[in-house]
């Protein structure tokens, strides 16, 4: 269980400058969720990438959206590792984190045409958290 100063050193972390839904260079947010499990009173990280993305409905949704989901995990991955130190650097202290289940991503279309398919992309993976 995390102490109230490991807590804000966790939420400040995984915050972005001006909101959580901020965007970052790469074309990405990367929002997070801390929440307590209430059948074992662990904390649980919840991330999720978000982005606006653009389909060929020629090259065919399945084999991009593989594509993206590579991308998105192994991003969410890397930042989990770059908090893990982080976090040891400013709360002096390891930070143990477990996955929970399995990771998923949907597709959310808002604009259809013959040769575009405009939608939003949302990864999330969630996380048991301790020290």
């Amino acid at each position: 269980m995390l102490n109230s100063k490991q807590l804000s050193v966790l939420e400040n972390i995984f915050e972005a400058t001006f909101g959580k839904g901020s965007m970052n260079d790469k074309g990405h947010a990367l929002r997070h969720k801390t929440m307590i499990d209430p059948s074992d009173g662990e904390l649980i990280l919840e991330l999720r990438l978000e982005r606006g993305i653009n389909f060929s409905p020629n090259e065919g949704l399945t084999k991009q959206k593989l594509d993206l989901d590579n991308e998105s995990f192994k991003a969410l991955g890397n930042k989990i590792s770059d908090a893990k130190k982080e976090f040891r650097e400013l709360a002096e202290t390891s930070l143990k984190v477990k996955p929970m289940g399995k990771e998923e991503s949907d597709i959310i279309p808002y604009q259809f045409n013959r040769a575009l398919v405009r939608a939003r992309y949302v990864a999330r993976a969630a996380y048991k958290i301790g020290v």
